[in-house]
């Protein structure tokens, strides 16, 4: 769900793994490339697993950019490489969007944020992970006639909110062990 601009501009240094999470310093247009926004990707699943190995395997220096292409001048490619790749992979797997629509390299930004709506994330959910600075920027990269799919439930799970039922639990047992003032400054 992230522009692919920003993503280009990823070096080593801006990626931390740990045992909860993987967090990504990101820098985007909208907030001025000196400003990183911090985005979080919990310890929950295999997207995590995934993005953990390609960090802990990636040979180079913090500085180096994670996305790079090995040429002698070790230049790195800009962002409309991405919607070339998007393109050969839907090309190579026979995709093509429905009647009327084009995809392009911010294609999964759309897709992502469509995504996350399908599976009920809440608009500020998918606002901050996404790095939309504010809700009318959010709006015409969503679908909601789009339904949900494992897919999107498995790259954006992490974006909804714990059930109120264990929270529900948690106070009954914080009454029935507890006084009253116990339970506010457990708030």
């Amino acid at each position: 769900m992230l522009r692919g601009d920003s993503l280009v501009q990823l070096r080593r240094q801006d990626v931390t793994v740990a045992p909860d999470g993987i967090v990504i310093r990101i820098r985007v247009k909208t907030r001025g490339r000196t400003v990183a926004t911090t985005v979080h990707r919990p310890n929950c699943d295999e997207v995590y697993n995934l993005i953990r190995d390609w960090i802990e395997d990636f040979q180079a220096p913090d500085s180096a950019l994670l996305f790079t292409i090995d040429t002698s001048d070790s230049a790195f490619f800009p962002s409309s490489c991405l919607g070339r790749w998007f393109q050969e992979a839907c090309d190579f797997l026979n995709l093509s969007p429905p009647v009327g629509e084009l995809w392009s390299g911010h294609s999964h930004r759309s897709g992502g944020a469509t995504g996350a709506l399908s599976i009920d994330a809440s608009l500020p959910a998918i606002a901050r992970f996404g790095v939309w600075d504010n809700m009318a920027s959010v709006q015409p990269y969503l679908d909601p006639s789009v339904g949900p799919t494992p897919a999107a439930l498995l790259f954006f799970d992490h974006l909804l909110k714990p059930s109120l039922e264990q929270a529900r639990t948690d106070l009954q047992q914080l009454r029935a062990n507890a006084s009253y003032s116990d339970v506010l400054l457990a708030a």
